[in-house]
């Protein structure tokens, strides 16, 4: 008798990644993206970004062809099309 290969129920992500729900009023995520080149922030509303870096981005609206991010504890604006999303926090 074969079980047929039965796999994990809980379809756990490698690497033991634990969702901690939000806690109220915390900013909303569109999850990450991964830069694809560097940009060298011109003023202080911008973020400046290496080759590699992961940015949580925090909003794709405001500014045509901008993102809103995090990264390092900075808070600011990268041209979108310098990333590209990573889907893989969604295994």
């Amino acid at each position: 008798g074969s079980d047929g290969g039965v796999l994990d129920s809980h379809g756990g992500c490698p690497g033991g990644l634990v969702h901690v729900p939000p806690t109220p009023g915390a900013v909303r995520s569109f999850g990450s993206a991964k830069a694809r080149y560097d940009f060298c922030a011109r003023d202080r509303m911008e973020l400046t970004l290496r080759e590699g870096d992961i940015i949580r981005v925090l909003s794709k609206k405001g500014r045509p062809g901008w993102w809103k991010g995090e990264i390092y504890g900075q808070v600011g604006w990268f041209p979108a099309n310098y990333v590209e999303e990573d889907y893989s926090e969604y295994c």
